[in-house]
């Protein structure tokens, strides 16, 4: 695993996403993406059961603010020949928060 500062990345992350001064914002959707991919790792033998019980247990308990999709609807309608329809939710978010800053 890559180091740094003498942590495991992981560690490092963990600190970054759990400071205080962090706001972390998602689309609900992340829920379902993030499970999708534990279940592909935990499927493909990369994962053992109880690590991708551990990972979706931590995930859970992430200090996130997850936004409903419904009001994206149609923003992420008009970029869909763009973008995949999951990363126009992300990218709506984004422009929503862009314009509240």
């Amino acid at each position: 695993m890559p180091q740094r500062s003498g942590q495991p990345a992981a560690a490092g992350i963990a600190k970054e996403i759990y400071a205080d001064e962090v706001r972390l914002h998602a689309p609900e959707i992340i829920d379902s993406e993030i499970l999708q991919v534990f279940r592909r790792l935990e499927l493909a033998g990369s994962l053992s059961p109880w690590q991708a019980q551990q990972l979706r247990m931590d995930a859970r308990d992430l200090p996130m603010e997850l936004h409903q999709l419904r009001p994206h609807f149609d923003r992420v309608w008009s970029i869909r020949h763009r973008i995949t329809v999951t990363d126009g939710y992300y990218v709506s978010l984004a422009e929503l928060w862009r314009r509240r800053c």
